[in-house]
């Protein structure tokens, strides 16, 4: 993994801790997409993140191992430069996979999620 590969803030385009991993996966008409997502602490890897979800505007990935809902979600825009990576990017992806808006694509996880979820009256 090249450290000039990081995922750029899109607020200001500096670089951030997290790099794409180098698998792709082909979305059919959606786009393509790094799996994993590294957060890296100067050499390291401190965390990973899968690809869970992805709409017209954003995607999504998250450390299944983490349960703090305020770290384990990166929020990236379709460009995949950060947009969130805080208590924010859990609360849209919770609101994504609960109402399906604007879902164009989930991981089987998600799909488990969504099926766990209680039904409408």
């Amino acid at each position: 993994m090249k450290k000039t590969a990081a995922i750029k803030n899109r607020k200001n385009n500096k670089s951030t801790r997290y790099f794409p991993h180098d698998e792709i996966i082909l979305l059919p008409t959606i786009g393509e997409f790094p799996i994993l997502l590294q957060r890296m602490v100067d050499d390291d890897v401190e965390s990973t993140f899968k690809l869970t979800a992805v709409t017209a505007d954003f995607v999504y990935y998250v450390d299944e191992e983490e349960s703090d809902d305020a770290t384990s979600v990166l929020m990236l825009d379709r460009n995949l430069k950060l947009a969130s990576d805080n208590i924010f990017a859990s609360n849209d992806l919770f609101e994504v996979i609960e109402t399906n808006k604007g879902l164009l694509w989930i991981s089987d996880a998600a799909k488990n999620w969504q099926d766990q979820l209680p039904k409408g009256e």
